[in-house]
């Protein structure tokens, strides 16, 4: 525990530490949540200390920069009315609290153990990582009733394991001839949390985003405004990004343009004026004559971002991207035992090598294992061994994407394994992982003896039967991999899972419809997923006789569905034969009729437009002159005109009818056509029976 002095940061150094360590908080907050009550003095000496309420400045940025479902509680040390702020989501907070802020009054006392103790239990049920933020600018009572609860108060935190950040609000004059520093580095000890002064109000902001900063890590660019614009380059693996503008005059950003040139017209609002979409958050506040604007871009696409910014005063831009980076710890053996992290449990270690990192996993889970982006990270990995004594471990990158050291742990017993991860740059301070033990497992056979699958037809199942690990040393849900250790055979299922209390588990063997047939005696390899060799892998003998498959048994079904396939094509290609093989007439062709040459010229249709003159299934288009098909209301069939090729038609007489071809220029002349049948020339003229028509 330390003392940290600092002066003249100034609001815009606060913002950008401060927002920066709130989107750090942001991504902790995915692996185990964040937690947090803030205790303002409220006193009547504050007037004087903090004229220009940047304690209240501060703590309305603090509520706007928060991720919605980061828990929050602002307490005051108004006695009986302690609660500025109920315990509860930041999203669902934020509106009625920044308007309580505005409106606090300096006034009162001094009561350090009520908000303290109210805060304490507010925390101490939450599951997720707790802390406190407790500023006051003087001595907390010594009336022994105030002593006592302090105490307990105290005592709650450090048993809740909160940590408790304490500022100090005191000038020279006020510590030269007393020690009001004294409870609140109490607290700050007792709590492993720290202890900050600030001599002025101007050190309230940088002295807030500190100790933000100690809590987790981001990065923080900060940005400059040319022509009303600020561009802003957004990373890779982002979760959210917010653009942090302040100002001595009221301050607006009109629009976001992205990479994909997509735009996001914004809706403009004087302060107080806040609104939330599916894309963003955006919130524009002033307290007396300092003002801000910060929009909160979700999931935003990563390249080059432009904001378009209308403010009459200095503008001051910051850029805070929230990573998803997850650490995920690992130890893996080297010699003959396979280790687990795990977060709970009593096992055994013996001293060895082992290589012991961590990976980071994207907001999708998946591995990260972009080297260029990996080499902007910085990892710490820290092992504390049974006697309570830590080493600090040197990891380096892998081509993997792995964040990994090979260590000797020399003291038999529990070692615990803290990993930190952070962005090099910006003011990042990085977020620290939870705790994990390296813990031994071993895995035991209960039914040792020999499984006998029985006989196996090929391509077919066996029978169940159990696997029993009793007396395996397992401390949490683990997934098994199980080998047969041949060709041909497999295992359903390939993967099982245990866990402490749940030993057992079935398999069925399954053989290769290829096999040859016979019998077959291997051992079964089961063993921890990942695992080599040593205590987390056991060997079970095994024997099965296999019925080979008769040539018909496996190729029959084969041969059934060509066979099937072959007709099936076959008789497709006969029906698309069948259709579009047949002739069409030509789409102008055309007929003129008549009972006389004279009317040749005064009837005439489209032969395809004649009903009954398409084309059919394997069959010409054919147009009948004559009979109950024809297009003319005449007597017996009496001629057919067919297509029987590309622009190629005959004409046919019908049985007892004649067929002649007529000169037009000299009608009285006839031609009888023998045997019938022509091929039909456009132009000329043809009769039958009484019936004169010609085809064009």
């Amino acid at each position: 525990m330390r003392g940290v002095h600092l002066r003249n940061l100034g609001v815009i150094g606060f913002i950008s530490a401060l927002l920066l360590c709130l989107w750090g908080n942001a991504a902790f907050a995915q692996e185990k949540g964040l937690a947090l009550e803030v205790v303002l003095d409220s006193s009547g000496s504050m007037v004087d200390n903090d004229p220009k309420r940047l304690s209240i400045f501060a703590g309305m940025i603090f509520l706007d920069v928060l991720s919605d479902h980061t828990t929050v509680g602002i307490e005051t040390m108004r006695r009986g009315r302690y609660t500025l702020s109920d315990y509860q989501a930041a999203g669902a907070a934020r509106s009625k609290a920044r308007k309580a802020l505005s409106e606090l009054r300096f006034d009162g006392g001094t009561d350090c153990a009520g908000p303290l103790g109210l805060a304490a239990k507010k925390l101490t049920t939450d599951p997720n990582t707790k802390a406190l933020l407790f500023l006051s600018d003087g001595m907390c009572p010594i009336r022994p009733e105030q002593v006592e609860a302090l105490d307990k108060a105290v005592s709650d935190l450090k048993a809740a394991g909160i940590q408790v950040f304490s500022v100090g609000l005191f000038d020279d004059a006020a510590t030269a001839n007393e020690d009001p520093e004294r409870d609140l580095k109490l607290l700050a000890s007792a709590t492993n949390g720290e202890y900050f002064r600030a001599k002025e109000a101007a050190d309230l902001p940088g002295v807030f985003a500190t100790i933000l900063a100690r809590l987790v890590g981001s990065e923080a660019t900060p940005l400059t405004v040319s022509e009303s614009k600020i561009k802003a380059d957004v990373d890779s693996y982002v979760l959210d990004a917010s653009l942090i503008l302040t100002s001595d005059k009221p301050i607006r950003v009109t629009r976001a343009v992205g990479p994909d040139a997509k735009s996001l017209a914004l809706p403009l609002g004087r302060a107080p004026f806040e609104t939330k979409e599916d894309q963003y958050y955006l919130s524009t506040q002033s307290v007396g004559s300092a003002h801000y604007t910060v929009i909160r871009l979700q999931n935003p696409t990563a390249g080059e971002w432009e904001f378009l910014v209308d403010s009459a005063g200095q503008v001051n831009g910051l850029l805070i991207q929230n990573y998803g980076l997850n650490p995920r710890l690992y130890a893996a053996s080297t010699g003959a035992e396979t280790l687990e992290v795990k977060d709970t449990g009593v096992p055994k270690f013996g001293a060895q090598e082992i290589e012991v990192g961590m990976v980071l996993l994207d907001p999708d889970g998946a591995q990260i294992q972009d080297q260029e982006f990996l080499k902007r990270v910085v990892a710490t990995l820290e092992a504390t061994g049974p006697d309570g004594k830590s080493m600090a471990l040197s990891p380096q990158l892998g081509a993997d994407g792995r964040l990994k050291a090979m260590n000797a742990f020399p003291a038999e017993g529990v070692w615990t394994l803290n990993g930190r991860a952070r962005m090099k740059s910006g003011l990042n301070k990085g977020a620290e992982s939870r705790s994990f033990e390296i813990t031994r497992v071993e895995l035991k056979v209960a039914n040792a003896d020999a499984i006998d699958f029985g006989e196996v037809k090929a391509g077919e199942l066996s029978g169940e039967h159990e696997i029993d690990l009793e007396g395996s040393t397992i401390l949490s849900s683990s997934d098994l991999e199980i080998l047969t250790g041949e060709s041909g055979l497999s295992l359903e299922p390939s993967r099982a899972q245990i866990a402490p209390g749940n030993l057992k588990f079935k398999i069925r063997l399954k053989t290769s419809e290829a096999h040859e047939g016979g019998e077959v005696q291997s051992t079964l390899s089961i063993g921890l997923l990942g695992a080599e060799s040593g205590p987390a892998k056991v060997e079970i003998p095994y024997s099965v006789r296999i019925v080979p498959l008769t040539f018909w048994e496996r190729w029959g079904d084969l041969i059934i569905q060509i066979l099937a396939a072959t007709l099936a094509i076959l008789f497709l290609i006969f029906l698309i034969h069948g259709f579009l093989s047949p002739h069409d007439f030509p789409p102008d062709a055309r007929i003129n009729w008549g009972n006389s040459l004279d009317r040749l010229d005064k009837n005439r249709s489209v032969i395809r437009e004649i009903a009954g003159a398409r084309r059919g299934f394997r069959r010409n288009a054919q147009l009948r002159i004559g009979g109950p098909k024809s297009f003319l209301a005449s007597g017996a069939e009496a001629a057919v005109i067919e297509a029987v090729g590309e622009n190629q038609m005959v004409i046919r007489a019908s049985e007892g009818a004649e067929l002649k071809k007529v000169n037009k220029f000299d009608p009285k002349k006839e031609t009888v056509v023998e045997g019938g049948t022509t091929g039909l020339h456009a132009g000329e003229i043809y009769k039958v029976g009484e019936l004169f028509f010609r085809v064009q």
